[in-house]
């Protein structure tokens, strides 16, 4: 597989980001870049994840390069029962003494 970023992008965003799941899927990238791992079950063994799932990753790179892999979908949920404002309402009066 082709990655087209070097090495020195790749290790520069690793060390920029933040969130577990997408500094996952730049360590595969790199490791794959550096060639640290051979095979895509070596690096989800490496890694603790599923086979099929670093494919599914490695997949979403193919087709839209590093802004599709780390692309990610906004969490669905139930929405929250206090609205923002009624939210900061209470906690400044959880902030005073009486």
């Amino acid at each position: 597989m082709e990655i087209r970023e070097t090495q020195e992008e790749l290790k520069a965003l690793l060390r920029q980001e933040k969130d577990a799941t997408r500094h996952e899927k730049l360590q595969v990238l790199y490791w794959l870049k550096t060639q640290t791992v051979e095979t895509v079950l070596s690096a989800a063994v490496r890694l603790g994840k599923h086979r099929t799932t670093i494919q599914r990753w490695l997949s979403s790179y193919r087709a839209g390069g590093i802004e599709e892999l780390l692309f990610q979908k906004p969490r669905s949920g139930r929405p929250r029962i206090m609205n923002p404002e009624t939210v900061e309402r209470l906690s400044k009066e959880l902030q005073e003494p009486e």
